[in-house]
C-alpha cells in the first residue's frame, strides 16, 4: 500500500508534483532483525562472564582454565563480529522522488473521495456506509457537496449525416483513433509547399493566387508550407499564420 500511494495519489487526485531525486534507507529485513536480536544477547551473555570472572580474580586459574577461557573469548568475539556484519543496514538506493505540499495532497485526498463516492453511485464500487461518513464530515464542520450532476444516457445513434457518403464512412469507423479518408465532397483546400522565390517577382507573388486557384476551382481555400530556414515572401502577407512548431521543419 505503500509502495502503490503516491502513483494512487497522482491518478486518481489529479495532484501535481515535482520530481526529484533521493536517497532511500532499505528497511531491515529478517534476517537482520534475528541477527540484530542474538547480538543483543551475545552481548549481554559476553557482559556477565566477565562480571563473574572479576569476582573470581582471587583465585588462581590453571593453564586448561585460562587457555579455555581465552578460546570462548575468540569464538565471541567471533560469533560478534558476523553478527554485526549481518546487522549491517544495506546500502542507500536513489530513488526517483515526487514531492507535494501539504495543502495539495489534502485536496487529492478530497478528490479521491469524491471519485469513489462517484464510482459507488455507478455501481462499480460497493460501498454502503456512506451514511456514518456523511456524520463524521458534519461533525468536523465539513458536510460532503455532492457537486456532480447525473446526465441523461445519450441514446444510440444510427444516422449521422444526411450525405450518403459522410454516413457510410461514420459507419465503417470502429476505434476512437483513427482519422477516415473524407469524402471527394468534402475537400475543400489544397496545398503547396514553397521552397523560394526569386526576389524580382517577390512584389508580384500575389498574383500567383490567381493562377493557383484557377487550377484548382473546387478549392476554396489554399495552404502555403515551407521551411523554417527560407525567408518569408510577401506572398505569406495574404494568408492567416500559424505558429511554427520545432519538431516541424516546414
Amino acid at each position: 500500500m505503500v509502495d502503490s500511494l503516491g502513483g494512487m495519489l497522482i491518478c486518481f487526485g489529479d495532484i501535481e508534483v515535482e520530481r526529484s531525486w533521493g536517497d532511500r534507507h532499505p528497511p531491515e529485513n529478517e534476517e537482520q532483525r534475528k541477527a540484530r536480536l542474538r547480538l543483543g544477547i551475545v552481548v549481554e551473555e559476553r557482559k556477565k562472564t566477565d562480571d563473574e570472572y572479576k569476582k573470581k580474580t582471587t583465585k588462581v586459574l590453571t593453564q586448561d582454565e585460562e587457555d579455555k577461557r581465552v578460546h570462548e573469548d575468540e569464538e565471541t568475539d567471533k560469533l560478534v563480529l558476523e553478527l554485526t556484519e549481518k546487522c549491517k543496514p544495506k546500502e542507500v538506493m536513489k530513488v526517483r522522488l515526487a514531492e507535494m505540499s501539504i495543502h495539495d495532497l489534502l485536496i487529492a485526498l478530497n478528490r479521491m473521495s469524491e471519485y469513489d463516492r462517484m464510482m459507488s453511485q455507478e455501481g462499480i464500487l460497493r460501498f454502503n456506509n456512506w451514511d456514518q461518513e456523511n456524520k463524521l464530515l458534519e461533525k468536523h464542520q465539513r458536510p460532503f457537496l455532492d457537486e456532480h450532476v447525473r446526465l441523461d444516457d445519450v441514446p444510440d445513434q444510427a444516422k449521422y449525416s444526411t450525405d450518403p457518403e459522410v454516413q457510410t464512412i461514420c459507419e465503417g469507423i470502429t476505434d476512437m483513433t483513427s482519422i477516415p479518408e473524407p469524402p471527394e465532397s468534402a475537400k475543400n483546400a489544397f496545398a503547396m509547399t514553397l521552397f523560394c522565390m526569386e526576389a524580382a517577382f517577390d512584389c508580384r507573388s500575389k498574383d500567383f493566387l490567381t493562377y493557383a486557384f484557377d487550377s484548382f476551382p473546387d478549392r476554396d481555400y489554399l495552404i502555403v508550407t515551407q521551411p523554417h530556414t527560407v525567408a518569408e515572401s510577401q506572398l505569406l502577407n495574404k494568408f492567416t499564420l500559424v505558429q511554427k512548431q520545432s519538431v516541424n521543419t516546414f
